[in-house]
């Protein structure tokens, strides 16, 4: 067991999970909706093996972009929507994003001596809801980023950084994966097994045939943000949006 997790009391309170999302450029997606799965093949520079990332109730997502005017849709974000109760595994859960911690950009909230190991989960759904729970109390909070009024020990020196994380904002490269639990996939998840709810796709990639005939085989809800401005990097805050309109209709209304 490790620091954070011996920090974090399990609850045995009834909960409502919130969605799971991956969030991509479209010539990614294009990949997974043709072969009817979402394989990772990129290594990832933490764990040195390829890993599905997944983000609880937020389409978080590195922001690898520099941006600029283009009408090139294959640069555009596509979020696909997963439920948590379906997901066939749980590899690893960390509290927030693995990567800051690893290359130090969260320097001003957790000791340098603090490692990744530090803050794992045992890899059960319920270590997301104790998470929620403990520090946040309800999901509407978690989706603030509002913590519950809550002494901890100040020798629990991982839940009070998860705590400070939440309440300071400073410069730095940090983005909302900082605040948002960060959960490890298998390496592939079908996508026609019943687990994949929803996919965020821009309005210009709606009247595909390729899409449609995806959504018919898979009978998975299709969602649409508007490309105000023709610029990828305002798009995830349009999927955003969207994606805070799903869990209102989807989740919020029969959660804690």
């Amino acid at each position: 067991m490790t620091s954070f997790s011996e920090q974090v009391p399990r609850s045995n309170k009834a909960y409502e999970f919130l969605p799971l999302f991956h969030t991509c450029e479209a010539f990614q997606a294009r990949a997974y909706i043709k072969d009817r799965e979402l394989r990772t093949t990129d290594i990832c520079e933490v764990f040195k093996e390829p890993i599905t990332y997944l983000f609880y109730g937020r389409p978080a997502y590195k922001y690898a972009l520099k941006g600029g005017a283009t009408r090139n849709l294959s640069v555009y974000p596509i979020c696909f929507i997963f439920d948590v109760d379906l997901l066939p595994e749980i590899q690893r859960i960390y509290p927030f994003d693995t990567g800051a911690l690893h290359h130090k950009i969260l320097s001003n909230f957790i000791h340098g001596d603090n490692t990744v190991a530090h803050f794992e989960l045992e890899p059960e759904r319920n270590r997301i809801a104790d998470v929620v729970l403990h520090f946040h109390g309800t999901n509407e909070n978690y989706l603030a980023g509002k913590l519950e009024e809550k002494a901890h020990d100040p020798f629990n020196f991982e839940s009070v950084s998860y705590a400070e994380m939440h309440k300071t904002y400073v410069p730095d490269a940090s983005d909302e994966r900082r605040i948002t639990i960060e959960v490890h996939a298998p390496e592939s998840l079908k996508l026609k097994d019943g687990a994949l709810k929803a996919i965020i796709v821009p309005m210009p990639l709606v009247g595909s045939e390729f899409l449609a005939d995806f959504t018919r085989d898979t009978d998975v809800d299709v969602r649409s943000y508007d490309i105000d401005l023709w610029d990828p990097i305002y798009g995830f805050s349009s999927v955003a949006r969207v994606a805070k309109d799903y869990i209102a209709e989807k989740a919020l209304p029969n959660a804690i």
